[in-house]
């Protein structure tokens, strides 16, 4: 990105793809729950919130695997803690309208919109045109599975949202930007998010390290390019 004022503006698009993937996805809303997935982990939520603990009853008459039985005779939602924790807040929201359900539904449509914006800034870090780039997230928005994955509780989209911040966190670390310290650690974190989100988060790791090899490379290269003309 060339400038500051570049780079407010281009955050300004992504802000808006933000709004306008949200504001569709909210025109085809769904606030109930299509599967034992869905409940089990808003089980979780309410447990947690109610007895400071994700082991819940709400899920004894399950037999699907979505459950396991802890040493202490609870059941608790057989998966990874991260999603049941990052939606506390539109958890808490919901229930204070009498509406925790409503409420939490509201998770994938937020999550999606997020992730179309940050499709728009990872391509214009690639040096993406801006059409380009928003025109990429908003095929991503509404020409793939991730319109439908808005309407559901399951952990697809905060995965997929965790990928992204991960490649982002790269992006912004390449040279010639300034190499600043929050961009690994950016990535670091989106890491953690995609394992403790789904465990198959683990497979990101092979393309995360070519990705860091191709830059290394890459600056190497552009080093011997510069001494090369210097001489």
């Amino acid at each position: 990105m060339a400038n500051s004022n570049g780079l407010v503006r281009e955050r300004r698009i992504a802000v808006g793809i933000f709004f306008v993937v949200l504001a569709a996805y909210i025109l085809t809303y769904n606030g109930a729950f299509k599967s034992n997935d869905e409940r089990a982990l808003f089980s979780g939520i309410d447990s947690f919130i109610k007895r400071g603990a994700f082991t819940t009853n709400q899920i004894y008459w399950d037999y699907t695997h979505v459950g396991v039985f802890t040493t202490g005779g609870d059941m608790v939602p057989n998966y990874e803690p991260a999603q049941m924790v990052v939606a506390i807040p539109l958890y808490l929201w919901g229930r204070a309208l009498a509406a925790g359900v409503q409420g939490v539904m509201f998770f994938g449509a937020i999550v999606v919109a997020a992730s179309a914006a940050l499709i728009c800034l990872s391509l214009l870090e690639l040096g993406c045109a801006r059409r380009s780039a928003a025109l990429g997230a908003f095929v991503f928005a509404f020409a793939t599975a991730a319109w439908p994955y808005s309407r559901s509780f399951f952990r697809e989209p905060l995965t997929i949202l965790a990928y992204l911040l991960a490649f982002y966190g790269l992006f912004r670390y390449r040279p010639p930007a300034p190499r600043r310290l929050i961009w690994p650690a950016l990535t670091g974190f989106a890491l953690g998010l995609a394992l403790t989100t789904k465990q198959i988060g683990v497979a990101i790791v092979p393309s995360l390290l070519l990705a860091v090899g191709y830059e290394r490379r890459r600056a190497v290269m552009d080093d011997r390019r510069l001494t090369t003309d210097e001489t």
